[in-house]
């Protein structure tokens, strides 16, 4: 088979990218993976280098690049692969100008989540309609993903599949051992209700409620580990700096230890403003950890409110603040909520059944491909 292509923006340590990678890992030996960044490199990039795959950086400018199509189409004349899994819109966009009028390669267009707020564009449905050909496809992370899809973007429902993200869970059951000594590496006291956000510094992830919200918390000695960077770094720097209880936050920067930061916490926290299915909740869920995170997108799929976790509305840090406390006080709830979510993350959401539904679209779509090559 020929080697498949990913585009996307970098390789940089979000969900989407490391899903990405572990795909490349995951796939046979023959669809080997060449990954293609538009904008720049990332952490993941070395990783998918020492893999043994190639990694090519377009470092594409502000506004529609011709110059960056034109780089993506000379590397796609020659490869010359047998699809392009363009991972988010910017990258699909750019792949389908890189085309040109050829109906080959076909697309899949990975959508892993939606921007806030998120309108239907008369012109981006109309461009779409030139863009989407032949056999290309639309595989979403959540059906509210999907939604959005059909309805913003004006591709068919008919062309659009959706697969839940899914993680290999070995990682956090192994890292429960290391719990004592990574809390120690973090200065923890035993006493210290550790919570933590895994997430990219990024205006939709809110981290301005959750600072709020762990402000509010009464009673229990607790910290929030910030674990991430991005473009808020220096504005939540601030409002820490400026906050009564600067003592609760700790700023952890890009880590590559996420099995490890999970073992050591006791709480996971997500507070984002829009979302699909993130690949974080389900680290979480894997590492037995209760989730609490806003009923947004296709959360509740993971998280089961009151079950395996808890939902709240966006942008509430006094409702936010109410569940942390009764978390905070009782650590027999949550070891109940953690293990009832790691039981659902077992059955639902692992990286082997997400590979394996992966593997069928693009065996569907090299199939349409011959298809329509034989017509």
């Amino acid at each position: 088979m020929p080697p498949l292509v990913q585009v996307l923006h970098s390789l940089e340590c979000g969900g989407a990218e490391r899903l990405a990678l572990r795909l490349a890992q995951g796939l046979a030996p023959s669809e080997v993976t060449t990954f293609i960044c538009l904008d720049s490199r990332g952490p993941l990039a070395t990783e998918a280098e020492a893999n043994g795959f190639e990694v090519h950086v377009l470092d594409r400018r502000p506004g529609v690049d011709w110059a960056c199509r034109k780089k993506l189409r000379d590397l796609l004349r020659r490869i010359r692969p047998s699809v392009i899994l363009a991972h988010q819109y910017t990258p699909f966009f750019y792949s389908s100008l890189a085309r040109g009028f050829a109906r080959q390669p076909p697309i899949i267009f990975v959508e892993h989540g939606r921007h806030f707020p998120d309108p239907r564009k008369r012109r981006r449905v109309l461009v779409n309609r030139l863009l989407f050909r032949g056999s290309d496809v639309v595989i979403a992370v959540a059906e509210s993903v999907k939604r959005a899809v059909v309805s913003r973007e004006g591709i068919p429902d008919s062309r659009c599949y959706v697969i839940p993200n899914g993680i290999d869970p070995g990682p956090y059951l192994a890292a429960e051992g290391r719990r004592a000594e990574v809390r120690r590496q973090l200065g923890l006291t035993d006493d210290e209700v550790a919570i933590i956000q895994v997430a990219r510094l990024d205006p939709l992830k809110d981290h301005v409620t959750a600072i709020a919200a762990v402000e509010q918390i009464e009673g229990p000695r607790v910290r929030l580990l910030m674990v991430g960077g991005g473009p808020e770094e220096a504005r939540l720097r601030q409002r820490v700096n400026q906050s009564p209880k600067c003592e609760r936050f700790c700023f952890l920067g890009y880590r590559q230890d996420i099995p490890d930061l999970l073992a050591a916490a006791d709480v996971f926290l997500l507070s984002s403003i829009s979302e699909g299915l993130p690949v974080t909740v389900l680290e979480a869920m894997a590492a037995a950890l209760p989730v609490v995170a806003t009923s947004v997108g296709d959360l509740s799929e993971a998280v089961e409110d009151g079950v395996t976790g808890y939902l709240v509305p966006p942008r509430d840090p006094a409702q936010l603040a109410k569940v942390l406390q009764q978390l905070c006080a009782s650590s027999e709830r949550r070891r109940q909520l953690g293990l009832a979510g790691r039981t659902r993350l077992l059955a639902r959401f692992t990286e082997e059944k997400m590979h394996a539904a992966y593997r069928r679209v693009i065996d569907d779509v090299v199939r349409a491909k011959h298809r329509d090559c034989e017509h």
